[in-house]
């Protein structure tokens, strides 16, 4: 191909891709059509895309490379789109936020660190995709086990959990404000996603409408939990 760019031609793949496209896969493709490109050049041309400040940008998220739209002109975008904006409350932050830092983890550990009941909390994270039910625990009735998505990592712009603060970093960020602070101090885990995030406006009614069986198999999956826990306390009774 006479005309052929390099950049141009990453750019035509990370839009046609449905989701973010690894840097193996871009590899493997350009081989695949006889492209002999050096990995040096490919990661040259991705740095060069990346660090252009336009409308639009190229952010490696969840493991691979995307597409996003510049934040600054969020409110023209969400205009186009006419999508009424959602917000997480602070309550399912707080929770995203144990999820996130301690996965994979139980409801009853999650209400065991905040005190209150997260049901429905934990439903709403399911249906917008931010977290995934992992499996079941060894322990008693084997409760669920919640993990974030990937869809968590490509909302909040991570490219692996690797990259979220760790809690000794973010307490010394806060250090001087907890000092002239006088009310009880807040556990590090449990603010930290809200106070990087308070603002983000996430998934669409479009996209929290696909998720509904997920929800449906995760009440079923409670419901079973609940039968279990009061069969096991009925014979501990009797």
């Amino acid at each position: 191909m006479s005309n052929f760019n390099l950049e141009h031609a990453l750019e035509a793949l990370i839009f046609a891709s449905p989701e973010p496209i690894s840097f193996k896969q871009i590899a493997e493709i350009f081989e695949s059509q006889g492209y002999e490109t050096k990995q040096d050049e490919l990661k040259e041309a991705l740095e060069i895309l990346r660090e252009r400040q336009t409308g639009v940008a190229i952010q490696e998220v969840a493991g691979g490379y995307a597409f996003r739209t510049n934040p600054d002109y969020g409110q023209l975008v969400r205009a186009l789109l006419q999508a009424k904006p959602q917000k997480l409350s602070n309550s399912q932050l707080e929770i995203l936020s144990i999820v996130s830092y301690r996965q994979p983890v139980t409801r009853q550990e999650i209400e065991d660190i905040r005190g209150v009941d997260c049901s429905s909390a934990l439903r709403r994270l399911l249906t917008v995709r931010l977290i995934k039910i992992m499996g079941k625990s060894q322990g008693i009735g084997r409760p669920l086990l919640y993990g974030t998505t990937r869809e968590f990592l490509e909302f909040f712009g991570f490219n692996s959990l690797h990259e979220l603060p760790t809690l000794k970093e973010y307490e010394e960020l806060n250090q001087d404000k907890k000092e002239e602070d006088d009310e009880q101090p807040v556990a590090a885990e449990e603010m930290i996603l809200k106070d990087l995030f308070e603002e983000r406006e996430i998934i669409s009614e479009d996209h929290e409408a696909k998720s509904q069986e997920a929800l449906k198999e995760l009440e079923k999956a409670l419901g079973n939990v609940q039968e279990v826990d009061k069969s096991i306390q009925e014979e501990a009774d009797a």
